[in-house]
């Protein structure tokens, strides 16, 4: 897992300089570059998402996310409240409240609850980085624990891959391209 971490960030960084390119000329009038050109969606979405790798968990939910395109940047950004759940002999659930944006790159924070529903349980925070573009992630987090109370099933650190598929539209802008003159 430890050769993992400077994989990710290898990954974010060819992914942001493969979405760099040369302004194009713009000192001519019939210039077609539009810088200014692109749309936003707002929707009201469900979370699904898988995270592990030592404990495996799915996590279903609910998400305000944005997504869109300015120019040939993508970018996007969610609000979601979630639960994380592990099943095998012992039940831990995990209730989350998180944010992330992504644009190519990714990174995003949660707040969660871990409790096996027997009265122990513990918070933890869990800062993520990793790659993500439209309604899709795949991060890297680690969990802060802010209990030193001991407490089975509980991921360090892994990895995330979480979609968001949109249920309602909430909004929609589109900006109208301009020219230079």
């Amino acid at each position: 897992m430890k050769r993992l971490l400077p994989l990710l960030f290898l990954l974010c960084a060819l992914c942001g300089n493969t979405q760099s390119a040369p302004a194009p000329d713009t000192t001519t009038a019939d210039s077609t570059w539009r810088p200014n050109s692109g749309f936003y969606k707002k929707y009201f979405s469900m979370v699904m998402g898988y995270h592990g790798p030592k404990y495996h968990y799915a996590e279903l939910g609910f998400a305000i996310n944005e997504w869109g395109v300015v120019g040939h940047h993508p970018i996007a950004w969610a609000l979601y409240a979630t639960t994380e759940v592990y099943m095998n002999r012992d039940i831990v659930v995990a209730p989350k409240l998180g944010a992330w944006i992504g644009g190519g790159s990714a990174m995003g924070i949660n707040l969660l609850y871990y409790s096996n529903l027997e009265g122990s349980g513990r918070f933890a925070l869990r800062p993520e980085i990793g790659i993500g573009m439209g309604p899709a992630r795949l991060t890297y987090g680690y969990n802060f624990d802010f209990t030193k109370k001991e407490f089975p099933f509980m991921n360090k650190h892994g990895l995330n891959l979480v979609f968001m598929v949109p249920m309602k539209l909430l909004s929609e802008i589109k900006f109208v391209p301009f020219r230079h003159w």
